[in-house]
C-alpha cells in the first residue's frame, strides 16, 4: 500500500462519476458498454502503477535532504530539490494522460477527468518543489562543518597566541630578574664602598707635624676615592635601568599587539556565532517547516494537501539529524571556548595572557626591596663613616677636616639622591602594574561569541 495514498484514493473515488456518465452515454449496447468498461479498467490499472511511481518519487526526494557533503551548498541542494520536482511534475502529468490510451471517443468524460487530474498532479508536484527544507538541510550541515572548522582554527590561533605570549612572558621575567639583580648589586656595592671608606678612615693616622693642608689632602683623597667608586657603581645602574625600561616598553607594545589580535578574534567569533548559532537555526528550521506545511495546504485538492503535508513532515524529520548534529556542534563549540572566545573573558584566560599575578608579585618584590630606602640608609652610613683619629688637633682643625669630609660626600649625596629619585623605577612599576591593568581592562571590555 502506498504511503502517500490520500490523493490516489481521492482519484479512485472521483472516477465513479465520469464512469457512470460514459456508461450511460454508451446506451443499452453491450459492446459499447464493454468498451467503456475496458477503458476504465485500463485507466484504473495504470493509476495503480502511477500510485507506485508517485510514492517512489516522493520517498526518494527525501534522500536529497539526507545527502552529506564536505562542502554543502544550500543553493545547490535547493536547486536539486526544485529541479527534481519540476521534472516529475511534467512526468506525472504525462503518465496520467498516457493512461487514457484511445479513450477519447469511447469515454469522453474519462478524458476530461484525466485532464483535470493531470493538471492537479502537476500542480501538486510543483507545490512540493517550492518547499525549502533542502536549503535548510544543507545549511544545518554546513553550519555543523563550520563549527568544526572554526574550532580547529581557534585552537590554532589560541596556541599561537599562547606561544607568542609565553615568549613575551619569558622576556619580561628575564628582564625583571636582571632589574632586581641590578638593584641588589648596586646596593651591595654602595654598602661595600661605605664600609671600605669607614675602614680606611678609621686607619688614618694624621701626622701631628704636618700642616692642616696636608691633613685635608689626606681626608679629601680618601673621600674622593670613595665617591668616585660609588658614582661608578651608580652609573651602570642608571644606564641599565634605562635599557631595561626600554625593553619593557617594547614588550608592552608586543603585548598590546597580542591583546588587539585577541579582541579581534573574539569579535570575529561573536559574528560567527551570530550567523551560525543553534537558536537562530532552530527558529529558521521551525519557520521553514511551517512554510512547507503552508505550501502543502496550497495544493489544489484535499487528497493532495494531505499527501503534501505528510511529505513536509517527513522532510522535516529527515533534516532533524542535521539539526541535532548542529546542536551538539554548537554546544561543544560554546563550551570549549567559553571564557576565552565565548562569553566574558575568564580570570584564567586573563592570567594566561598577561601574567598579572606574577607581574604584580615581581613589582611587590621590587617595592619590598625598597631601593630608595636602602640608598638613603647607605647615604646616612656614609655620613657616619667619619672615623678619622683627630686626637691632638685643635677644635678649629677638627672642624676644618670635618668640613672637607662633608664637602666631598655632598657630591656623593647628590648622586645617590639622583639615583633613588630616578623616574625610571616608576616606569618599571607602570609597566608591571598600570599598563598591565590597562590591557586587562581592554580584554575584559571585548565582546565574544554569544554576547
Amino acid at each position: 500500500m502506498a504511503l502517500y495514498n490520500a490523493r490516489i484514493e481521492e482519484i479512485s473515488s472521483g472516477l465513479r462519476t465520469p464512469e457512470a456518465s460514459d456508461t450511460a452515454k454508451a446506451g443499452e449496447h453491450g459492446a459499447d458498454q464493454a468498451k467503456v468498461l475496458a477503458r476504465y479498467t485500463g485507466f484504473t490499472n495504470d493509476l495503480e502503477k502511477y500510485s507506485e511511481w508517485r510514492d517512489e518519487v516522493l520517498q526518494e526526494s527525501l534522500a536529497i535532504l539526507k545527502e552529506e557533503s564536505s562542502s554543502p551548498s544550500p543553493d545547490a541542494y535547493q536547486a536539486k530539490w526544485t529541479e527534481y520536482y519540476a521534472k516529475n511534475s511534467a512526468e506525472a502529468a504525462k503518465k496520467i494522460m498516457d493512461a487514457l490510451k484511445d479513450a477519447t471517443t469511447v469515454a469522453p468524460e474519462l478524458c476530461a477527468f484525466a485532464q483535470t487530474v493531470s493538471t492537479q498532479e502537476a500542480a501538486f508536484f510543483a507545490q512540493c518543489g517550492r518547499m525549502t527544507l533542502a536549503r535548510m538541510s544543507a545549511q544545518a550541515l554546513l553550519n555543523s562543518i563550520n563549527f568544526d572548522v572554526e574550532a580547529d582554527r581557534l585552537e590554532a590561533k589560541w596556541k599561537s597566541l599562547g606561544d607568542s605570549d609565553r615568549s613575551i612572558d619569558d622576556k619580561v621575567a628575564s628582564t625583571t630578574k636582571q632589574i632586581q639583580d641590578l638593584f641588589k648589586e648596586t646596593v651591595e656595592k654602595v654598602i661595600a664602598e661605605q664600609r671600605w671608606l669607614a675602614e680606611k678612615a678609621g686607619n688614618i693616622k694624621l701626622d701631628p707635624n704636618a700642616t692642616p693642608n696636608d691633613w685635608k689632602d689626606v681626608v679629601k683623597q680618601l673621600a674622593k676615592a670613595a665617591v668616585q667608586h660609588v658614582m661608578q657603581t651608580l652609573e651602570p645602574y642608571k644606564k641599565g635601568t634605562s635599557t631595561y625600561v626600554e625593553a619593557l616598553s617594547q614588550m608592552n607594545r608586543e603585548e598590546e599587539t597580542l591583546v588587539v589580535l585577541f579582541t579581534q578574534i573574539r569579535e570575529s567569533v561573536r559574528e560567527f556565532v551570530k550567523r551560525t548559532n543553534y537558536e537562530s537555526a532552530t527558529r529558521e528550521y521551525n519557520e521553514t517547516t511551517a512554510n512547507a506545511e503552508s505550501l502543502a495546504s496550497g495544493c489544489p485538492t484535499s487528497g493532495g494537501q494531505k499527501d503534501a503535508l505528510l511529505l513536509a513532515r517527513a522532510a522535516a524529520d529527515a533534516v532533524k539529524p542535521f539539526m541535532d548534529e548542529l546542536k551538539h556542534g554548537y554546544e561543544d563549540f560554546m563550551s570549549e571556548f567559553r571564557d576565552v572566545f565565548v562569553g566574558p573573558v575568564g580570570d584564567k584566560t586573563v592570567e594566561e595572557l598577561l601574567e598579572l599575578s606574577e607581574n604584580l608579585h615581581t613589582w611587590e618584590d621590587i617595592e619590598r626591596f625598597n631601593l630608595p630606602g636602602r640608598l638613603d640608609a647607605a647615604l646616612q652610613d656614609f655620613d657616619n663613616s667619619w672615623k678619622v683619629n683627630v686626637d691632638g688637633l685643635s677644635d678649629d682643625d677638627k672642624e676644618a677636616l670635618r668640613l672637607v669630609w662633608k664637602t666631598e660626600l655632598d657630591e656623593l649625596a647628590k648622586g645617590i639622591i639622583e639615583a633613588k629619585e630616578d623616574r625610571v623605577r616608576d616606569q618599571i612599576g607602570q609597566y608591571l602594574r598600570d599598563k598591565k591593568k590597562a590591557l586587562m581592562d581592554r580584554i575584559r571590555s571585548s565582546k565574544g561569541g554569544g554576547e
